[in-house]
This record gives C-alpha cells, structure tokens and sequence, in this order.
C-alpha cells in the first residue's frame, strides 16, 4: 500500500496528520506528501521520517492524474474541504482510489470571509481557478458552473450544499471527525451520508491531564491565536487593534500574556505587543482567552475558558455555553481585571461536540479497515 497526504502547506502535515504518518512508517506503510506550499522544518520532519515530499507547482488535471498514478497511490488522506483537497479527491475518484478525510478542527457555518482580501491573494485566487478547472474536468461540469459555485461558498460564504450542488460527486470517500456532533455537521454542511462519518474523536483532549499536572501559572493568560488574518477572514487592522489592547491590558494589570501560536501565524501581528509567544507548549494558567478555535475546547477542559466575539465572527452555542463571551473590549477587560482580585479554576464539558481522542495506532487499523471495505 502507498499513501498520498495532501494539505495546502507543508506545514500542516506535521500536526495531528504528522503523528499517523508516523505510526505508517512504524507499520512500512510508504507515504507520499503533496503540498502547494513549502515549509523547510516540515520537510526535514518528514523526509526524515522517509515521507517522499512533492511541491504541486502547476496544476492540471493531467498533472495531478500522472502524480497520483506515477506514485502507485492506493488511498488519499487530507483533512479539509478546501478546493485543493476537494480537486485531489475528485482526480482520485477517476482512478478508482479511495479518499478519507480526517477532520483537522472545527468548522463554523457562514464563516465570514473578506472578499477583497481574496482579490488582493493574487497567486492564491490562480490557484483557486486552476483547482477548480482539475474539478470540472474530474467530474465533467463547464468550468465557469464549478468556478461560480466555489466562489459562492468560499469567498460569499453562502452555505456548502446550496452553493454546491454537486456535492455528491466531489466529496470524500469517508470522514473521520470529532465527535457525534461532528457526524450530524458534516451531513447536514457538506450532504455526507451518516455512512460514510466515523468517530475518531478530538486528539487535542488527551493533553488534559499533562496539562493540569504542570504548576499553574497564577498571574498568566494564554491567548489561543486563529488565522483569521492569514486566512483572508479578517481585516488586519481589526486584529491589531485587539492585540493592542490586550497588551495595554497586560501592562497595567501585571498579568503576563501568553500567546499559542498557530502554525501558519503571522508573527508580525505580535511582534510589536509584550507577548510570550509559544508553538507547542500550552501552559497551566486560570485564564485561556480566544475566539472560536477546536484549541479551545481543551483549553476549556483545563480551566476557565473567556471569548472575544469579533462582528461577523459569531461564535457557537456549545462554546458558548462552556464559556464567558464579550463583543466589547472594555468589558471584557473589566471582567478578566475582576477576576484577577479573586482567581478560580473552572474547567468546562465539551463531551457532546468533542469526544476524547483515539490514539494513532487505533486511527490507522480504523483508517486501513475501512482501505479494506467498502468506502
């Protein structure tokens, strides 16, 4: 068996996807990574492991056959519903070989989207048409039919199935996600049948307890950075502004400001702010502050959990519940400076929307049993 693992950056195949790449290796499996963009520290992680590394530099629908047929490919693993993804999957199904996607966080309905910052990624909307000529062909649609669609759920954030109503022919194979909730989600947003949703559960939860075992950090915040910027879902100006207040919040306070950063963070955004800035260590403090990141959850199973809701940037009922919510920064600092005189530790119950992770080993004999059924 070969293996074909496709994210938009190399970098992403180091997370979650690079600890089943590993147990792979372990078991001989032979793995290819496909990536648009290039990372020199994932390449090292993976070559190293023996993963042979290839940048998509054009694309075609020719291209991607030939990749996929050159390499011997007998299943596809990725882990989002972006158009690459859903181009690699398509060309797949042409083929004849399976695809399984492995849910990488959490999704939120109507994600708001900056339509002239899409404009503005001049390279990254090419790539965007050129995937979506790869799917039109895959799946035999006039180009500007498949274009328009994706344009309308990916840039004008209009609902997935409405927008694409070919759906059935471009999803994935199978999906591995969260928890229950996510099976109801990805049928309901994406129009997968419950038949082809399985539950792998939220890896992120097995940290819970390593967490908590650490001495707590009394006069601390961590802030769970999102990619809303580097995604084109954000103004810069708006993040700024929030960043900016949150250090003059740690200042006068004297409470430290701890910021997780995401793999893909634009480390410009925080550079100009007195933060302590982290990629893998999530700290034990009373306080995790953030948006509506998957990250949140177990930041939230460890201790108090406080949201910050941008406009245009709701937030979802089960974190809202599992948390303290403000859309005005003055209340927001009232309440984190209150809590402060008088701290406790409350940890939240995300179980309904996020069951506890499997580990790798059982992923991968889940992942290679359903290689053996039917898919």
């Amino acid at each position: 068996m070969k293996i074909a693992v496709y994210d938009v950056n190399l970098i992403n195949h180091m997370n979650y996807i690079g600890d089943l790449i590993k147990e792979f290796r372990t078991r001989n499996v032979e793995i290819v990574a496909f990536y648009d963009e290039y990372n020199s520290k994932a390449y090292l992680y993976l070559t190293e492991l023996g993963v042979e590394c290839i940048q998509i530099r054009r694309i075609s629908y020719d291209i991607i056959t030939k990749l996929l047929i050159r390499n011997n490919i007998s299943l596809l693993v990725h882990n989002a519903q972006r158009l690459g993804d859903t181009a690699f999957v398509c060309v797949a199904k042409t083929l004849g070989v399976k695809s399984v996607m492995i849910q990488h966080g959490m999704y939120v309905s109507n994600l708001k989207r900056e339509p002239s910052l899409f404009f503005l990624k001049v390279i990254k909307t090419l790539r965007y048409i050129q995937y979506s000529r790869v799917v039109a062909k895959a799946i035999n649609l006039p180009f500007l039919r498949v274009f328009k669609a994706f344009f309308s759920h990916f840039v004008m954030s209009v609902d997935y199935t409405e927008a694409i109503d070919f759906y059935h022919k471009i999803n994935s194979s199978h999906v591995l996600v969260y928890g229950e909730f996510w099976k109801e989600y990805h049928s309901n947003n994406f129009g997968y049948e419950k038949k082809c949703l399985s539950v792998i559960g939220y890896h992120e939860l097995l940290k819970v307890d390593l967490i908590k075992s650490k001495e707590i950090q009394p006069r601390k915040i961590c802030y769970v950075a999102q990619t809303l910027v580097e995604d084109g879902r954000m103004e810069r100006e708006i993040m700024t502004d929030f960043l900016r207040k949150l250090s003059k919040f740690s200042a006068k306070s004297n409470v430290s400001i701890v910021v997780k950063l995401h793999p893909r963070s634009d480390l410009t955004l925080y550079n100009e702010n007195n933060f302590e800035l982290t990629t893998d260590v999530i700290p034990h403090v009373y306080i995790y502050l953030g948006h509506y990141s998957s990250l949140l959850a177990l930041c939230g199973s460890v201790s108090n959990l406080f949201l910050y809701e941008f406009v245009g940037h709701n937030i979802p009922d089960y974190y809202k519940v599992n948390s303290l919510v403000y859309d005005d920064f003055s209340q927001l600092e009232a309440a984190l400076t209150y809590f402060f005189v008088s701290p406790t530790q409350k940890s939240s119950n995300f179980e309904s929307v996020f069951s506890i992770g499997l580990e790798p080993p059982v992923v991968v004999d889940k992942i290679f049993a359903l290689t053996s059924a039917e898919i």
